[in-house]
């Protein structure tokens, strides 16, 4: 079993029944000009206000490749720790019987190096309506 799968089933196996993989894309490229403003909660982007208010821009122009924000919704995270390299994998879960979605991020962190890792995790997904609670769950795993 995948590691990330092995994960999710421990974090969410209370919610299971509710909780359905969400199709997600991949927007690290769309977003890089972008980084999360506030580090302790997800940035949700339906639209260039709320894209203003939950990420600031860096030296950069303006993304490209944006998803149609009338059919997508932006998730982004950002997430923290240490090693010599990372990877990361991600998942996207949706509740509607709770009316919540949750961002999953494992970031695998590689080698003892004294260093910071710090990246944002952007995904687009199908738009949700704006009254769910949107979290995420970010778990650190050391790697050799």
């Amino acid at each position: 079993m995948p590691f990330i799968a092995a994960v999710l089933l421990s974090l969410l196996s209370p919610l299971k029944a509710q909780m359905i993989a969400q199709n997600y894309e991949d927007a690290s490229a769309a977003m890089s000009c972008w980084t999360v403003i506030n580090d302790d909660k997800v940035a949700v982007i339906r639209d260039g206000q709320s894209l203003a208010a939950q990420a600031r821009p860096l030296n950069c122009k303006s993304p490209t490749g944006l998803p149609d924000m009338s059919q997508r919704t932006i998730l982004g995270v950002q997430v923290s720790g240490g090693g010599c390299s990372a990877s990361y994998e991600q998942a996207v879960y949706r509740d509607d019987e709770a009316s919540k979605v949750v961002l999953v991020v494992i970031m695998h962190q590689k080698g003892r190096c004294r260093m910071l890792i710090r990246k944002d995790i952007w995904v687009s997904v199908p738009s949700f309506p704006a009254d769910y609670e949107v979290t995420s769950n970010i778990t650190l795993d050391q790697v050799e």
